[in-house]
């Protein structure tokens, strides 16, 4: 997540999706520090994966609102091809040692369509919880209704979003294009 007040946007970030180039990017013109989710407090209440409805209660209590088209802050996020992302989600739970024991892949998968998969991770692991709920129940409102005003996919290159945002900056605010950083080593083990 990255919230710029001064030119009212925020960018929500869904685990796997781009998101921590996307974080690099508008590093420079980040208003909040985003802390890790087991370490918000009141006066840090902001987290790298946090939901949108989450964001909106935050900000609400701050009296600003969420969402362009309703007078508060524009509120943009990517997304990944499913499959892709789910496959990357997996190869991370296998790295973090943190983490704890990681089934293999089919019979992860498996867990996921029968809605086992949250009995993995810890609480705290909100980058695991919240990477396995489907991208448009992240971005959603408890009505199910989409809390974001602009969404790009990442198949479709980060240019699109990168230029949006610069236009609604200073010029020379977001120099060059999107880095391109926490690449996973290999290929889709699905």
């Amino acid at each position: 997540m990255r919230i710029s007040h001064r030119r009212r946007f925020v960018y929500v970030s869904i685990p796997k999706t781009g998101s921590e180039s996307v974080r690099a990017l508008l590093d420079p013109v980040s208003e909040e520090p985003v802390v890790r989710f087991p370490e918000i407090t009141p006066e840090r209440p902001f987290y790298s994966h946090m939901r949108p409805l989450e964001l909106a209660a935050v900000l609400g209590a701050r009296g600003i609102g969420l969402g362009e088209g309703t007078g508060g802050y524009l509120c943009v996020a990517t997304v990944r091809n499913p499959w892709e992302r789910l496959a990357c989600l997996w190869r991370m739970m296998r790295r973090d040692r943190a983490f704890g024991a990681c089934p293999p892949f089919d019979d992860w998968v498996a867990m996921l369509a029968d809605g086992q998969a949250g009995a993995l991770g810890r609480p705290e692991q909100k980058w695991y919880h919240h990477g396995i709920l489907p991208q448009a129940v992240f971005l959603a409102d408890a009505q199910g209704r989409l809390m974001t005003d602009r969404v790009w996919r990442i198949e479709d290159g980060m240019e699109p979003l990168r230029a949006t945002l610069a236009a609604r900056l200073s010029p020379g605010a977001l120099p060059g294009p999107v880095p391109h950083v926490n690449r996973a080593p290999g290929a889709a083990d699905w």
